[in-house]
């Protein structure tokens, strides 16, 4: 399960610095079919003990209550053509989706 954890971080956190924001937490979430909001991820890091309004490092991240194959899917949801990484143009497409 470690290994699935620090695959979908890294993907998530490329070219981020080593942080995933909550709100990309939440864009995938949402890419994923979860129909969350703001207030729901926020509670979802709150339960973790986090602070809902830091970006998370990879220690918090394996905090937040997400089973590997959601993680997995979101990674896979994420990578839209295949390669098995994030491009910024990917990113890009799902923020400006869930914008809409």
């Amino acid at each position: 399960m470690e290994g699935e954890v620090a695959y979908a971080f890294d993907r998530l956190s490329e070219g981020q610095d080593g942080e995933v924001t909550p709100r990309q937490l939440k864009i995938a979430l949402r890419a994923m079919g979860f129909p969350v909001k703001k207030a729901d991820v926020r509670s979802l890091l709150r339960d973790a003990g986090l602070d809902a309004a830091l970006p998370l490092c990879f220690d918090s991240f394996r905090e937040v209550d997400i089973t590997p194959d959601e993680l997995h899917d979101m990674v896979v949801e994420f990578d839209a053509d295949g390669d098995g990484l994030i491009s910024e143009g990917e990113f890009a497409a799902i923020l400006a989706a869930a914008d809409e």
